[in-house]
């Protein structure tokens, strides 16, 4: 996309801050120049309510304008009724570390906010993240399996802003190529380096 097409969603959007078409028009036109979004700006969308069929294991919370984190509990068919909200989180807690059923299946409900806990991760389980590209935060916890090789499969994700590795065995990442969209990285390890092109990085040397 040209400068001057990325100025102009730019200012369509400026001239109606509330118009969520407009916004979301301009998120999509930095996107697609390679530009990181801000996280201020992602936190003025507003998603419709919907409902929702979650995997087993799953927990879904939300936030919105007046609830900074709301657990949402099943409905008796097991089916989660999502109100207007800002941000979807789904928290997962794997037996093992094949995902690449789970990465199609969060794609298919287009839950952006992913947070996943298992000590059994690899770096393959990183191989299907490709097919979900509107994911946009990932937080990986206990996730000593994961080197550099597995987090290179998040380099093609143009929505991804946020990642958080926390664990300490991280090796093979000091070439590591990341997506141009990140604005926020928390990751530590032996192998951790520095990180210039991403504005909000804590990279910590175990």
């Amino acid at each position: 996309m040209s400068d001057a097409s990325l100025r102009e969603r730019q200012r369509a959007w400026e001239s109606t801050p509330g118009d969520q078409e407009a916004l979301a028009a301009y998120i999509a036109a930095l996107r697609s120049a390679g530009e990181p979004v801000r996280p201020n700006l992602l936190a003025q969308r507003v998603f419709p309510p919907r409902l929702i069929q979650p995997l087993p294991g799953w927990s879904l919370s939300a936030t919105s304008s007046e609830e900074p984190a709301l657990d949402l509990a099943p409905q008796p068919d097991g089916s989660v009724l999502v109100p207007e909200h800002r941000s979807l989180w789904v928290s997962i807690k794997p037996s093992s570390g094949d995902l690449e059923e789970t990465w199609a299946a969060l794609a298919e409900r287009e839950i952006r906010n992913v947070e996943i806990e298992c000590a059994a991760l690899g770096d393959t389980s990183l191989a299907g993240v490709n097919g979900h590209p509107l994911l946009e935060e990932l937080v990986l916890e206990e996730a000593e399996g994961i080197t550099g090789a597995g987090l290179a499969h998040l380099a093609q994700l143009s929505s991804l802003h946020s990642l958080r590795v926390n664990h300490d065995v991280l090796e093979g990442v000091e070439a590591l190529r990341l997506p141009s969209s990140l604005w926020s990285l928390d990751m530590e390890g032996p192998g951790v380096g520095i990180f210039p092109q991403v504005p909000d990085a804590q990279c910590r040397r175990g």
